[in-house]
């Protein structure tokens, strides 16, 4: 479920909330395992800043994973729950019509998770993006 609150024509706040009541079936039919791979808890949380008069906009977003069992091909085990926060920032440039510029922090506190088992461990990821539309 999600719901958006517009607190003002420039401001509003998310979010977003899933949950899978069984994540995991044990010897179904005499057959292995079965994992649906997915956390059964997520959520998100947002509030987001836009003003097309100055041509910004801003956002901060909270994410929540709830720990899981995986077990897909050679990734098996144990994946542990997670929060990580996430920003963006994007300006239309005045001087230039259709350029936006768009400033990304996905995992801004470097919270060091993994989503796989066996997977590398991931921390922050900034990016920097240059659209142009015509």
């Amino acid at each position: 479920m999600g719901a958006t609150f517009l607190a003002t024509d420039e401001l509003s706040f998310s979010g977003t909330y899933s949950y899978v009541s069984k994540n995991f079936w044990e010897q179904v039919s005499s057959f292995a395992d079965i994992a649906l791979n997915a956390p059964r808890n997520k959520a998100l949380l947002a509030a987001a800043y836009r003003s097309a008069r100055l041509g910004l906009s801003a956002e901060l977003r909270g994410r929540y994973v709830g720990g899981f069992e995986m077990n897909s091909g050679v990734f098996i085990g144990p994946v542990e729950s997670y929060t990580l926060f996430d920003a963006y920032v994007t300006y239309a440039l005045p001087f230039s019509r259709g350029t936006e510029v768009t400033l990304s922090g996905l995992n801004i506190l470097d919270e060091r998770h993994q989503e796989s088992p066996g997977a590398p461990s991931l921390g922050r990821l900034v990016t920097l993006r240059v659209r142009q539309t015509f």
